[in-house]
């Protein structure tokens, strides 16, 4: 379900456990706000990602933001690191924000298309934990770089979609491997 609009995740779920008939994507997402509005602010960054923000942010490399969760559930799972999250992306793109879900570019399009200087997609590099984020990435001609959550990994399965890195965690990333400033040598 991860990279997928809340509507469409929720359709697949009832199917997938033959609950259509028992309640409505609707129903099904308000019982699971309920659970999300306890457990989403205790989300923690993924390991080694403060130190790679701050370090992007400190060396003034231009960042934004994409994800598929709602405005509401983005907020609730970065309420522990708003400052952060605002003092490295220059904007920051919803599910709300845009009409097609992952796998279509549509989010990262936007992201792109909000920097000043409209860089190429090219020129961008795309961090994404879902298969289907990896296959919007490749699809909208990003660099992307797959950081799959250990408990939920699942491979991108088509050779014509596969990421350009997978890391098994953001404290494998070597910026300077991608053009970036490197990390300084003591860090």
């Amino acid at each position: 379900m991860m990279g997928r609009k809340s509507q469409d995740a929720a359709r697949l779920v009832l199917k997938e456990l033959d609950l259509e008939k028992e309640m409505t994507p609707d129903e099904f997402l308000e019982r699971r706000a309920k659970v999300l509005r306890d457990l989403l602010p205790q989300a923690e960054l993924l390991p080694g990602a403060k130190r790679l923000l701050e370090h992007l942010r400190d060396n003034k490399v231009p960042c934004a933001l994409a994800t598929s969760s709602n405005r509401t559930h983005f907020k609730l799972k970065t309420s522990r690191h708003v400052d952060l999250f605002n003092s490295v992306f220059l904007h920051m793109i919803t599910g709300d924000d845009v009409v097609k879900g992952k796998p279509d570019p549509e989010i990262f399009l936007k992201a792109k298309d909000d920097f000043e200087d409209k860089p190429n997609a090219e020129a961008c590099l795309i961090f994404e934990d879902s298969p289907l984020g990896i296959q919007g990435a490749i699809a909208g001609n990003f660099k992307a770089i797959h950081v799959p959550d250990a408990e939920m990994a699942q491979a991108v399965k088509k050779p014509e979609q596969q990421p350009h890195q997978t890391l098994k965690s953001l404290l494998d990333f070597e910026p300077g491997e991608w053009g970036l400033p490197p990390f300084p040598a003591s860090s």
